[in-house]
């Protein structure tokens, strides 16, 4: 109600200027005051503030406006922000179009790699490249404010990858690398699924029921922030329970030179 009160009064004003000769005891408020100059003033004064409730009245409607579109924007940019689309991608596609949204990163890349093998194995040439060009884009952003997380399951196989790994990125102040342990190290499938998350909004699900495609996809992509967010507490839990190897603040950790030294062993 207190934003109409400078409205109601110019109201007012207006109606008792307006009135005055046609309300009694008023109609002869400007006559009695005989001098012209005296109702000149009077009425100067009444159309100032009639004019400055006005203008009190336009500038809190102006306020309350911002204030709509305001909380509509937010509105809008919340719904567009949740808004999420679910797209089907082929084992193929997937290198691409991570490698280029990791390149466009603006805070953090968090990789997921569970398999029981190393990414050479099979040798595949889209593969390949993409392992090496994550390794030197992990180099040049790594140095920025970029978070790289990479958490890879523990086997044998993969022992000398992240060996390799830990040598090449080990004074690399963005990475991290993390060694995650399965029941059955020798297990083709993981427990776990695993997700790639991309400042938290794109996220992938990828090779939940095989790690060679077998249909017309493998993977899928989640465009939304909601639930990158969600996934990021799921892929926390995983790391919260792997060996971490490197980390942004201490480096190389114990667990990292112990592989370096072949003295690391699978947890029983």
């Amino acid at each position: 109600m207190k934003k109409y009160i400078p409205a109601i009064l110019a109201f007012l004003l207006s109606l008792f200027v307006a009135f005055t000769p046609y309300i009694p005891y008023l109609k002869g408020f400007w006559q009695n005051m005989g001098d012209l100059a005296v109702v000149a003033e009077k009425l100067t004064t009444c159309i100032s503030i009639l004019f400055a409730l006005l203008s009190a009245a336009f500038l809190m409607q102006i306020t309350i406006f911002q204030n709509s579109f305001e909380t509509i924007r937010s509105s809008v940019i919340k719904h567009l922000e949740n808004d999420a689309t679910i797209e089907r991608v082929s084992s193929e596609s997937f290198y691409a179009d991570f490698m280029a949204k990791s390149k466009i990163a603006q805070n953090s890349v968090w990789i997921s790699y569970l398999a029981p093998f190393p990414p050479d194995t099979p040798n595949r040439k889209e593969r390949n490249k993409y392992y090496r060009d994550m390794l030197e884009l992990i180099k040049s952003k790594g140095k920025t404010q970029i978070n790289f997380r990479r958490l890879v399951r523990w086997s044998e196989s993969n022992r000398e990858w992240i060996r390799e790994m830990i040598e090449e990125l080990g004074k690399t102040p963005g990475f991290e690398l993390a060694i995650l342990h399965d029941i059955n190290e020798e297990s083709a499938m993981p427990l776990a699924l695993s997700v790639q998350i991309i400042d938290g909004k794109n996220t992938w699900i990828v090779a939940a029921g095989d790690h060679e495609q077998k249909d017309d996809y493998r993977d899928i992509h989640i465009v939304s922030k909601e639930f990158g967010e969600y996934f990021k507490q799921y892929y926390n839990r995983l790391w919260n329970m792997s060996d971490v190897a490197k980390n942004a603040s201490q480096g190389i950790t114990s667990t990292g030179k112990s592989i370096l030294d072949g003295t690391y062993r699978a947890k029983k």
